[in-house]
Formats: structure tokens, sequence, C-alpha cells
């Protein structure tokens, strides 16, 4: 049995196991997804065919041609029965089952692709369905909005007319004049009066006489009201003058209650800080009294011990005593 790096045809092999399969069978009906099942492998191998193939080239250019080509070669290809043309010994079984094993990945690898290859035709035709359904649902659409837009065009012409209507019928009620005591109408109201004067006089003097008494009693209650609105003027004068000052009087018990409220608080605010102050003067009274204790004994000392010392000591201890005396009086 030959080695792998020594043999040039058992490399070969090993160089076509190792490239990726690219292509498939023709694609199916895209509907139906065919069941995988691996073949039998029954085809020679073509050695003239694959001893012509560069390898390293079709890697390096990516001849996916040649590879296409050589496809269906190398996946149902048969090697039980191979052997090596230069050495005459038969595969190594271990390289053997690679190749057959390469061989089912290969057979896997195009079944993957025809099903890809299905489900894609398979969504492309819904694609398409869906894109015909949304372009006659957007022709609907468009009709149903023109015949929205003429159906609105319509209704807005019917109101327009409609309103031209009622006003020529109120327009027309308004023209007719119907006299009161008998059933004649007349176009304008000079007409209804020339009737009047004709066919029914004692309705005129009885409208005229009334008329006069009309303006007669309008005069009256105008003059009693100008009599009257004086009186009215000065009345609401002094509510008004009244609802003033007790505004101002309720204004002027607000801010009393108010400033009271505040002087409590500020009375109660000094007492407070009084009541503070004196404990604290307290307090200072009573340590004054004792440093001034403490400095009268200090002084005296001073005194009782000065007098058996040099007199340079006991200026010193004068001027000391001095100044503790000095110190109390300026805490006092």
């Amino acid at each position: 049995q030959c080695r792998a790096e020594e043999c040039c045809w058992c490399a070969s092999q090993l160089g076509q196991s190792r490239e990726p399969s690219k292509g498939a069978y023709p694609a199916t009906n895209p509907t139906v997804i065919p069941a995988f099942k691996f073949q039998s492998r029954q085809e020679t191998i073509d050695w003239r065919r694959f001893s012509a193939i560069d390898v390293e080239r079709v890697a390096r250019e990516l001849d996916l041609s040649t590879l296409q080509d050589n496809i269906k070669g190398v996946t149902f290809c048969n090697l039980d029965g191979e052997k090596c043309p230069y050495c005459q010994q038969p595969v190594d079984p271990v390289l053997l089952k690679v190749l057959k094993m390469a061989q089912l990945i290969i057979e896997y690898l195009l079944h993957s692709q025809e099903c890809l290859s299905a489900s894609l035709a398979l969504q492309d035709g819904q694609l398409q369905a869906a894109l015909e359904d949304q372009k006659h649902l957007k022709c609907d659409l468009e009709k149903q909005a023109e015949e929205l837009k003429n159906v609105k065009e319509e209704c807005r012409r019917r109101k327009k007319m409609i309103a031209s209507q009622q006003l020529l019928l109120q327009a027309g009620a308004n023209n007719y004049h119907k006299c009161q005591l008998c059933d004649k109408t007349f176009m304008n109201y000079a007409f209804l009066q020339g009737h009047m004067e004709r066919r029914h006089p004692e309705t005129t003097a009885a409208g005229e006489q009334w008329e006069f008494l009309s303006k007669n009693c309008s005069n009256q209650f105008t003059s009693s009201l100008g009599l009257l609105f004086p009186w009215q003027e000065a009345e609401s004068v002094n509510q008004i003058e009244e609802e003033r000052r007790k505004k101002f009087e309720r204004w002027k018990e607000e801010e009393r209650t108010t400033f009271q409220k505040e002087m409590e608080d500020l009375r109660q605010l000094f007492l407070t800080e009084f009541k503070d102050i004196s404990s604290k003067n307290s307090t200072l009274e009573g340590v004054m009294l004792l440093l001034n204790a403490w400095a009268f004994l200090v002084i005296n000392y001073c005194k009782d011990v000065c007098r058996y010392l040099l007199p340079s000591v006991t200026e010193v201890c004068t001027i000391i005593a001095l100044l503790l005396h000095s110190v109390v009086h300026m805490l006092v």
C-alpha cells in the first residue's frame, strides 16, 4: 500500500475531496421538497480527466465551473476496486473510508442545496403572490379613495344646492305680504299699505290713532325714566361708597390682627432670647467670682512670698499679680 504523501494519485484524490462543492442538481418543483436518500456509487473514475486538472489553479482562481463539471463524477464514483496506476497497490482502507465519507458529505450538501433552492423558490413564489395581492389592494384602495373623493364632492355640491334653495324659499316667503283683513297678498309693503288705505280706511285711521297713542306713551315713559335716573344713579353711588367703606374696614381689621400676631411672636422671641442671655450671664458671673477669688488669693500669696525674696524677684511677682488683676477686670 502506498502513502498519501508519496503517491501523486492519492494526493490528487485528497485535494479533490477537500474542495468545497458548488452548484446543485436542477431545481425541482418549488412546492415539493424531495426526500433524502444516499444513492449507489456505480460510475467509474476518468483518470485522464482528473490527471489533467490543476487543483492548485482551481483553488487559486476559484474555478467553480471545473468543480461543477466534476462534482457528479467525484460524488458518485465507485472506489472499492480502484488501484494506484503507478504502484498497482490497492487504496488504503482508511483513505478509502475518508473518500467515501467525503462522497456522502458532498451528496448531503447537494441535497441541502437542492432543498434550499426549493425553499427559496417557494418563498420567491409566495413573495411574488404577496406583491401581486399588494398591487391589487393598492389599486382597490386608489379606486375607493377616488370614489370617496367623488362622493364628497357630490355631497358638498348638494349641500350648496340645498342651502341656496333654502335661501330662495326664505326670500320668497318674505317677499309676500298678506292682508290681515282679507285673503289678498301683495309683492311688497307699499302695495299692502295702499290696499289698506283704499279697502280698509277705518283700520288705517285706527292704526294712525294707535300709533299716535303709542308715541305719546313712549314719550311719557322716556320722561319718567329721565326723572328716575338721577335718583337711581345717586343710590348706586351710595351703595358703591358703602361697599368700599366696608371693604376698607375689613382690610383695617385684618391688618390690625396681623400686626398684633406679629408683635406677639416678636415679644415671645425677645423673651426667649432674654431668658437665654440671663442664664448665660448668671453662669458667667459665677465663673467671674471664682476667677476674682482665685486672683485675690494669688496676689496675697505673691505679696507674702515676695517679702522674703530679692527685690528683683519681688518686682517680677508684683508685675505678674498686676497682670492677673488686669485680666480679671477685663473679663469682668
